[in-house]
């Protein structure tokens, strides 16, 4: 009895985990069937100016959704980036980008993606 609602805190934990999954699955999966764009990106901290528990889920639990969306995506690139908007409108992931494009990039709004790319 003791240890009950631990038990159940885990099991709802778990459960919302590969819900988040199971959603950004299907998205990926409708945005390659639909468009021929070749990545899916969810914009995590989108989640926070929304919900900020929602947020902080994501964040806790990143690990385990990260590895659930590549076990359902084995040939894919699935990864948590940092994303910054050029002043051209289009978004960068500031980790690839060459050095002498950031002065170009709007680094004040830079925010966290879950990517899927299957290019």
């Amino acid at each position: 009895m003791r240890g009950l609602k631990e038990k159940k805190d885990e099991e709802a934990r778990i459960e919302k985990v590969k819900f988040r999954v199971s959603q950004i699955y299907h998205l990926a999966v409708r945005q390659a069937q639909t468009t021929t764009n070749t990545t899916y990106s969810l914009d995590i901290d989108t989640q926070q100016n929304q919900y900020n528990s929602e947020y902080q889920f994501y964040k806790d639990n990143m690990e385990e959704i990260l590895s659930g969306l590549q076990r359902l995506f084995p040939d894919c690139s699935v990864k948590l980036v940092k994303m910054c908007v050029g002043y051209d409108g289009k978004r960068y992931d500031i980790s690839t980008i060459d050095e002498k494009m950031l002065p170009f990039m709007n680094h004040k709004q830079a925010f966290e993606c879950i990517v899927v790319d299957w290019s």
